[in-house]
């Protein structure tokens, strides 16, 4: 298992390539933490999978800070970062 003791945190991890991405980490022995908008799918997910589930908008400065909060608060130290959450429309410079 290549990611067996290992943290990895999955944005946008709820739903299609994130919870796909987040169930193959897990499968290669990773603690998945599971960020996602949808703040029950993602703990949901995160339960089946044995991990963290998290809410997180990457649209929000105050979502990030929050989540960000809650998984430090959790003592876990992220291995692996999946980013595969896609947002559309105007957010400027970021």
């Amino acid at each position: 298992m290549r990611f067996e003791g290992k943290v990895a945190l999955v944005t946008g991890g709820a739903g299609g390539i994130g919870s796909a991405t987040a169930s193959r980490l897990a499968a290669e022995g990773a603690r998945v933490a599971v960020c996602d908008l949808d703040a029950e799918a993602a703990g949901a997910l995160a339960a089946d999978l044995g991990g963290l589930g998290l809410e997180l908008d990457v649209r929000s400065d105050e979502s990030i800070a929050a989540a960000v909060a809650a998984y430090l608060a959790s003592g876990e130290a992220a291995y692996v970062t999946g980013e595969t959450v896609g947002v559309s429309g105007g957010l400027g410079m970021m």
